[in-house]
C-alpha cells in the first residue's frame, strides 16, 4: 500500500468564496487518491487470476500423476509362463479334444501371484448352444476359487482364439498347487478343442479325465499364465483382455468386481484439456472417475455389464475434492447396440435407452446413491445391456477440481 499512497498531503483550496472552484479542486484531489487504489485493486485481481491458473496447473499435474501411477501398475503384471502351442506344418495349432467328462490339469507353476490364465480354444461349427465351463481349484479345497463360463459361438468352420480367465486380484496367501477343471455343458464335446503343447514324458502335467483317471493326451494344455504381486488388483493390460462373466450362482445382489469396472471406456469427451483423461479407472480405490466438462456431458461406458435377469443397478457417486462445485450424476441402462435407434431426448448421443436414474446433484465429499430399477418386461428375454455413467456440471459452473467418481456398482437379480 505504501507504494500507492502518501501519509498526508496539503492542498491549497484558493479563494474560499469560489465554491465551484473549491469543489473541482476537492474532486481532483480525491480522484488522485482513488486512481492508485483502483490500480492496486486491479493488480490484486490479476494476482488472484494467476493463483487460480496455478491451481489449475497443479490439478492437471496431480491428474497426470494419478494416471501415471495407474499405468505404472501395469508393469507389475508380467507373463509368468507361456506353454506355447505346438504347430502343424500348415501353421494351425495342435489341439486336444475336450472329453465327454470334465478334464483337469495341474498348473505348471505355484498359484501364488497368479492373476490371469489364457487358454487357446478352438470352436468347431456344427451344433450350437452350450458353453465351456472353467473352474480353478486351489490346494485340496473342494470349492472352486473362481468359475468362468464361455459360451460356444455359432461359427462356420473353425474359430481359434485365446480366451482369458482373469481373477479380480492376484492370488494371495501361501503357495499352493492350482488345478484347472474344464467341462463342456449343454453342447457337444467335439465342438470345443484346446490348444496343446509339445509331447512331454511327465504325465503329472498332462490333462486327466475326471471320471476315469486315464491320461487324455500326452501333451499339456497350451496356456499363458500372468502374475502380479499377491493381493494386487489386476489392472487393464494392453496385451490381455480381462474377461469375466457375471457369477452364475443364485445371488440376490452382486457387487461388480474391479476386473469388470476397469474395462470402462469413454464415449464423449470435453476435449478442453490436451492429454487429460476424463474417464479413468482407479484400481487402488476400485472407483471410476468421469470428469465433467465445463459445458456438456461426459459419459463412461461399461459394455454388456447388465445381465438380462437384472432387477436393478445401483452405484454411489461422489466428488472427491472439497474445492469443486456440485456435479450432477446419472446412471443409464441401454441396449448394447447403439448404432441404430431413435436418439434419446435427454442425451441425443444415446439410443435404445431402457431406463435411467435421472440427474442427481452431488455436493463435494457427500456420496449419493444412484439406482435404476427395471420392470419385468424390461428384463425378460434380452441380451446383456450396457451401463452408461454420466456426469455434468450443475448450471454450467466451473469444472475445476470436479473429480466425479462412481463406486460400489451393484447388480440385483
Amino acid at each position: 500500500m505504501r507504494n500507492y499512497f502518501n501519509n498526508a498531503a496539503v492542498v491549497d483550496l484558493g479563494d474560499i468564496d469560489d465554491v465551484r472552484g473549491i469543489l473541482v479542486q476537492i474532486l481532483g484531489v480525491v480522484s488522485g487518491f482513488l486512481n492508485p487504489l483502483a490500480a492496486y485493486a486491479l493488480e490484486q485481481a490479476h494476482a488472484l487470476s494467476a493463483s487460480r491458473k496455478d491451481f489449475e496447473v497443479q490439478h492437471l499435474k496431480f491428474s497426470a500423476l494419478e494416471t501415471y501411477i495407474q499405468q505404472a501398475g501395469v508393469k507389475l503384471v508380467r507373463q509368468r509362463m507361456f506353454v506355447a502351442p505346438d504347430r502343424l506344418t500348415n501353421g494351425s495349432a495342435m489341439v486336444v479334444d475336450v472329453a465327454a467328462s470334465a478334464i483337469r490339469q495341474l498348473l505348471p507353476v505355484s498359484s501364488k501371484g497368479v492373476c490371469a490364465i489364457d487358454l487357446l480354444v478352438r470352436f468347431s461349427g456344427g451344433e450350437t448352444g452350450g458353453s465351456l465351463k472353467a473352474a480353478l481349484y486351489l490346494g485340496d479345497s473342494a470349492e472352486a476359487h473362481a468359475t468362468w463360463v464361455i459360451p460356444i459361438p455359432d461359427v462356420v468352420g473353425q474359430k481359434e482364439d485365446w480366451i482369458t480367465l482373469s481373477l479380480p486380484q492376484a492370488l494371495d496367501g501361501m503357495s499352493r498347487s492350482a488345478i484347472l477343471h474344464l467341462e463342456v455343458q449343454g453342447g457337444s464335446s467335439s465342438a470345443v478343442s484346446l490348444g496343446a503343447s509339445r509331447i512331454i514324458a511327465n504325465e503329472r502335467y498332462c490333462p486327466y479325465g475326471a471320471g476315469s483317471g486315464h491320461v487324455v493326451g500326452n501333451r499339456p494344455i497350451a496356456m499363458r499364465i500372468w502374475q502380479a504381486p499377491p493381493g494386487f488388483i489386476t489392472p487393464r493390460l494392453p496385451n490381455v483382455v480381462l474377461a469375466e462373466a457375471l457369477p452364475t450362482a443364485v445371488e440376490t445382489s452382486c457387487r461388480v468386481p474391479p476386473t469388470s469396472l476397469q474395462r470402462v471406456e469413454m464415449l464423449l469427451t470435453a476435449a478442453e484439456l490436451p492429454n487429460f483423461a476424463e474417464v479413468v479407472f482407479h484400481s487402488g480405490e476400485e472407483q471410476i472417475t468421469v470428469h465433467p466438462p465445463q459445458k456438456g456431458i461426459c459419459i463412461g461406458v461399461l459394455k454388456d455389464l447388465v445381465p438380462a435377469a437384472a432387477m436393478s443397478v445401483s452405484a454411489k457417486g461422489f466428488v472427491a475434492s472439497e474445492r469443486a462445485q456440485p456435479v450432477e450424476f446419472a446412471l443409464v441402462v441401454a441396449e448394447a447396440d447403439q448404432a441404430a435407434g431413435v436418439p434419446w431426448s435427454e442425451v441425443p448421443q444415446l439410443t435404445n435407452v431402457v431406463d435411467w436414474s435421472g440427474w442427481r446433484a452431488v455436493a463435494p465429499t457427500q456420496p449419493h446413491q444412484l439406482s435404476v430399477f427395471l420392470t419385468p418386461e424390461e428384463r425378460s428375454g434380452h441380451p446383456p445391456r450396457t451401463l452408461f455413467l454420466l456426469t455434468r456440471m450443475e448450471q454450467n459452473r466451473s469444472n475445476a477440481f470436479a473429480w466425479a467418481r462412481f463406486y460400489d456398482v451393484e447388480i440385483e437379480r
